[in-house]
């Protein structure tokens, strides 16, 4: 039976307070009509260290006999995994920090590296241009770091319903804007992940949604283009990372034997509504609605593509899956939506580009 499951990050309590903790929230999230665990250890197999509610990150878990798929309404309503039943996490989550109590959010919080499936605003470039909550960032037109309330602020549970989960993050002061998120897991083991931007300003606003996904570094990706033409690169001036991006045959890749260091991002214009990457003995495709790149800001790509690998160290690095949506002027009140859907199938076949291919051309990504 499909069932959301609430878990707590690395929770210790006395045996006597935790059952009463147990006994209460379970009372509370029946009502809801899903399963509680109030008190969930920090490792699966043991159960003997609890820790109380309010001090940690709360997970819910959606699942089915496909796929599960798990996440957080705080720091930013976050996705912390997603992978087959029984299979590994194809999204790459620095668990250590999700033992740590929730951050505290202002303006002047720096970045927390989370990683996981989070959601910007953009243009990068205007992140801190159009507020007035930190005028040393807004002078310096920095990049760096991504607004807190859009991506560390906690967001109110609005309805749980079978494999089903909405939320909204309170409204931005950095942004003008409101997010409401929903995320919902399919009998076909497909996740589908909604994002409504509300303009709260008595003033118009121009954004456009950001889905941010980050995998393990050595995830093989492949993207459908056109050419090499619908490809911008940056290479930070680093590494032979644009020797790496590999068109061929209408898809992209990137090839991580060009360099035992690579680090640089691609901001691509894609021919067809998918991006995949074999990772983790699977096949994680997000699937989307292909736009024409007339309505995608400038200095973004509908997808883009980051990359820091290292041969010599691939769990310190990543690769972020990245989605725009148009580039959307909202006057006060105004709202408008976004979307993403995740696939999983199983891969046990060569780590090759030939056997990528066929896998994808079997399932209709071709």
């Amino acid at each position: 039976m499909a069932m959301v499951k609430n878990a707590l990050a690395k929770p210790v309590c006395i045996q006597r307070s935790c059952v009463l903790k147990r006994f209460i929230q379970f009372v509370s999230w029946l009502l809801l009509g899903i399963g509680v665990i109030a008190c969930d250890s920090d490792k699966p197999s043991d159960n003997n260290a609890m820790l109380g509610a309010q001090a940690h990150i709360q997970q819910l878990q959606l699942s089915n006999q496909i796929s599960t798929f798990t996440i957080t309404p705080q720091i930013g309503g976050r996705g912390l995994h997603f992978g087959l039943v029984g299979a590994d996490n194809v999204l790459k989550v620095n668990e250590r920090l999700l033992s740590l109590p929730a951050p505290k959010v202002s303006s002047s919080s720096d970045n927390i590296g989370y990683l996981g499936h989070i959601n910007w605003i953009g243009p990068q470039a205007e992140w801190w241009l159009h507020q007035t909550e930190n005028l040393e960032r807004r002078q310096q037109k920095a990049v760096w770091p991504p607004d807190a309330h859009t991506v560390l602020a906690s967001a109110t549970l609005n309805a749980i319903s079978g494999n089903a989960v909405t939320m909204t993050l309170p409204a931005s002061p950095v942004t003008g804007l409101r997010l409401d998120k929903s995320y919902g897991l399919h009998d076909d083991g497909s996740l589908q992940l909604d994002v409504t931007a509300t303009n709260t300003r008595q003033a118009s606003v121009a954004w456009d949604i950001w889905f941010n996904t980050r995998l393990n570094a050595n995830s093989v990706l492949y993207v459908p283009v056109a050419g090499a033409q619908n490809v911008r690169i940056d290479t930070f001036g680093e590494t032979p990372f644009k020797q790496s991006v590999v068109v061929d045959e209408g898809m992209l890749t990137i090839d991580l034997t060009v360099a035992d260091r690579l680090k640089g991002k691609a901001f691509v214009q894609p021919s067809k509504g998918w991006m995949a990457a074999f990772t983790a003995d699977q096949l994680f495709v997000i699937e989307f609605t292909l736009q024409p790149q007339a309505v995608i800001h400038p200095a973004q790509g509908q997808l883009e593509f980051y990359l820091d690998y290292s041969a010599k160290s691939v769990d310190a690095g990543l690769l972020e899956m990245e989605l725009h949506s148009p580039y959307t002027h909202l006057e006060p009140g105004e709202s408008f939506s976004a979307q993403e859907v995740w696939r999983v199938y199983s891969y046990e076949g060569p780590n090759a580009a030939l056997y990528h291919r066929k896998q994808l051309a079997l399932l209709g990504y071709k």
